[in-house]
């Protein structure tokens, strides 16, 4: 019994280092394709304020994204952030318009949602 199974598990090895490898390959490549979608919290980053300018904004806002597992992959979690310019705000509160533009996302990679779902930016003139 013991010889039965020895030569079953030898013989032919090469041919079944290649299958696992040829396996293994396919499995990789149709996984890397793969649309999946992932949830992160992202900082909100306004740059050219204005000095007389205060702005009040939620610091966080949590996005999904949509893309391709090895795109998606590609992302570094720390450089994410919604960049809005401080030129376009108006004093008063206002609600923030969110697309794929405001993260510098890649067209191959989709905003789907972002919450909270209404974020609104409180600007108010400082005195001096």
């Amino acid at each position: 019994m013991y010889h039965i199974i020895k030569k079953a598990l030898t013989n032919n090895i090469a041919l079944k280092i290649v299958s696992i490898m040829l396996g293994y390959a396919l499995w990789n490549t149709v996984s890397q394709q793969q649309t999946v979608t992932i949830s992160r919290d992202v900082p909100l980053y306004f740059y050219n304020i204005p000095q007389s300018y205060h702005i009040n904004a939620p610091e966080m806002v949590t996005i999904a994204l949509e893309g391709k597992k090895k795109y998606l992959k590609l992302l570094a979690p720390d450089q994410l952030a919604i960049h809005i310019n401080g030129q376009e705000l108006h004093i008063g509160e206002q609600p923030l318009i969110m697309n794929e533009k405001k993260l510098f996302l890649p067209e191959i990679i989709k905003l789907v949602n972002y919450s909270p779902t209404v974020i609104t930016i409180d600007t108010q003139e400082q005195l001096s």
